[in-house]
């Protein structure tokens, strides 16, 4: 039963994350992708939380940016202007991708001077890059510091680095269960412990995932067994209501590779003798990168690799309308799933589920497609 109460806590978070980030009993710092270091945030004594896009159309932010944007970095601008996140006591961004580099310019003109920093990431990877990015972690310290009046001692620094550590393991623990199916949900339920691993408090989402872990068998649902098992790649998609369509369509999302999943998961802060930013530096540069980063090859083989552990049936691609870095990088990964007989299905909309009808029809045909293969 204890399972099933944190599975179900974990539904109705993501339902309504910006309600549970108000009783975070902390000063919350937001940031819209996962190479910011939330180990900071948190040795700062405050809450990182990735902000999450929600399932409103967007309104304000189309006097600020033009229609041609990312809708994702469209709808983060919105919620601002909306006042949707009054809880944030600041943001932060890096130099993540073009979309998001323009959004953080109206953000910080629009902030009202709250906290806001820019992190300057390298854009080519070398020696010196970790380096260049040690030194701006530590002005990112610094900054928080100064603005917040706390000390950001090492020591604090490397603890915070081990609870997130601990974290990351914990949630590849989950993922090696779901590929191996031992433990057996839904994709909506998927989706919705993955991508809260990066807003909830990390102690109390590791109190409730390992709860969901030891309790498996009471929460797994061997009816879905027999679905056509997929992986997602994508840079962002996390409406619920997408998910709950996979779902209709008979198939389920076992695996995936996303900017706030997998991608975010994998590779660990190593102890460093330069010291704890030089570790953070280190891990955040060589960590599995977005199609806005470096060249596709470790991606495309985790994702490969991942799709042959968790035996799925075919990937599922979504395509942020206007994301060209996803674009150009789509044609790679499609090239190479295929080569190793891997189906792969191109969907492309925006934050939400705005074509119900289309989408429906595309993955029934897909599953019709791929269920049968051996």
């Amino acid at each position: 039963m204890k399972a099933a109460a944190a599975l179900k806590s974990f539904r109705n978070i993501r339902e309504n994350p910006t309600s549970y980030l108000k009783d975070i009993n902390k000063p919350i710092i937001g940031y819209f992708d996962t190479y910011i270091p939330e180990e900071i945030i948190m040795a700062a004594g405050m809450h990182p939380a990735r902000i999450s896009p929600d399932d409103r159309q967007i309104t304000a932010a189309n006097s600020k940016v033009h229609g041609f944007a990312c809708s994702v970095s469209r709808n983060f601008l919105d919620q601002l202007m909306r006042e949707n996140i009054p809880h944030l006591k600041g943001v932060v961004f890096s130099r993540y991708c073009d979309s998001l580099r323009g959004i953080s310019d109206v953000w910080e003109e629009n902030a009202a001077g709250s906290f806001y920093h820019f992190l300057r990431y390298p854009t080519v990877v070398r020696k010196d890059s970790i380096e260049f990015l040690s030194g701006e972690f530590r002005d990112f310290a610094d900054h928080l510091s100064k603005r917040f009046d706390v000390i950001i001692s090492e020591k604090l620094l490397i603890d915070k680095i081990n609870v997130v550590n601990r974290k990351r393991f914990l949630l590849l623990k989950f993922y090696d269960m779901v590929k191996k199916g031992k433990l057996i949900i839904n994709s909506a339920d998927f989706i919705s412990i993955v991508s809260l691993a990066t807003i909830m408090d990390s102690l109390e989402y590791m109190e409730k995932l390992n709860l969901i872990i030891d309790g498996y068998k009471s929460v797994s649902d061997r009816s879905l067994r027999d679905r056509t098992k997929l992986s997602i790649s994508s840079i962002m998609i996390e409406s619920l209501p997408f998910f709950r369509l996979i779902d209709k369509a008979n198939m389920r999302i076992v695996t995936d590779d996303l900017m706030y999943g997998s991608r975010a998961a994998k590779v660990i802060v190593e102890k460093s003798e330069k010291g704890p930013y030089y570790a953070l530096s280190k891990r955040y540069l060589n960590k599995i990168p977005c199609s806005t980063k470096a060249d596709s090859d470790l991606r495309i083989s985790e994702l490969i690799k991942d799709c042959k552990e968790a035996d799925v049936k075919g990937v599922l691609f979504y395509l942020v309308t206007f994301c060209d870095s996803e674009e150009a990088e789509f044609s790679i990964i499609a090239k190479t799933l295929q080569e190793n007989k891997i189906p792969v299905l191109l969907m492309e909309g925006g934050y939400r589920l705005d074509s119900e009808g289309q989408f429906m029809t595309r993955l029934q045909a897909f599953n019709e497609q791929i269920g049968d293969r051996l």
